[in-house]
């Protein structure tokens, strides 16, 4: 097996061990329930801390 066939096997290995799992969650599905914000200053963002009990999502920059 080449090197490109093994790294084609891993990805797709990979698509189809997350769609049957049942914690991922699919940018789809975040859509409806999500606020969407911006700011043109900020590039990235550094740290992402989810809060379940208040399902929420914090993200600091």
């Amino acid at each position: 097996m080449t090197t490109i066939q093994l790294v084609i096997a891993i990805n797709l290995f990979i698509c189809l061990a997350t769609s049957n799992d049942f914690r991922y969650i699919s940018h789809q599905d975040l859509i409806p329930s999500s606020d969407r914000f911006s700011d043109g200053n900020v590039t990235s963002f550094s740290r992402l801390l989810f809060d379940v009990s208040r399902d929420q999502m914090i993200v600091g920059a």
